[in-house]
């Protein structure tokens, strides 16, 4: 039983392995760099400030790393939900009688559902398949749509935080914001 619950989650094909190691190492490596790089260098806590200062900065600190910390949990959670949630149609129950307009899988020597697409990757038929996605190593479907569509959007939502807080450290570790290191940045000579 555990060599298959083991075998269940491991990647299919190199390129599953590839983007899964990507996956599951930028999203640790992105909030460590954040907490421990990007919010201390945006704020402080030097002489240079006065104690009111330090305070403000004391709370900015604390409100990012709440946000940071709140984002990569919900990332995480949708990225193993998407994971461990069973998009084949080997966990429902099917009738043995065929309904109408349920197709045989040559592959699975089964009857399915309309809408049910054989993933040569996986070896499994998935119920409203969507792809297959190498960075969680899975098919996309029916079953695991919602969790998978909740890991993009909040993906999206932290990368958009992370990249305003990096801007805005750039711009602060610069002196303030100018055309000019703007061009240099985006066309470096």
């Amino acid at each position: 039983f555990k060599m298959e619950f083991i075998k269940e989650y491991l990647p299919r094909t190199s390129a599953d392995g590839v983007a899964m190691i990507i996956t599951f190492f930028s999203l640790p490596a992105g909030f460590l760099h954040g907490i421990f790089y990007v919010t201390p260098n945006l704020y402080p806590l030097d002489d240079r400030y006065s104690v009111e200062e330090q305070q403000q900065h004391i709370w900015w600190r604390n409100v990012h790393y709440l946000i940071m910390t709140y984002t990569f949990i919900i990332v995480t959670t949708d990225l193993f939900l998407t994971l461990l949630t069973e998009p084949s149609c080997q966990k429902l129950t099917l009738p043995n009688v065929p309904q109408p307009g349920w197709v045989h899988c040559p592959y699975c020597q089964q009857f399915v559902p309309p809408r049910t697409h054989h993933c040569l990757t996986c070896s499994k038929c998935v119920l409203r398949r969507d792809h297959h996605c190498f960075f969680v190593g899975r098919c996309v479907g029916y079953q695991n749509h919602k969790y998978f569509m909740l890991f993009l959007i909040h993906t999206f939502i932290s990368t958009l935080y992370a990249l305003i807080l990096s801007i805005k450290l750039v711009f602060f570790l610069n002196g303030g914001f100018s055309w000019i290191m703007l061009g240099a940045a985006i066309f470096p000579v």
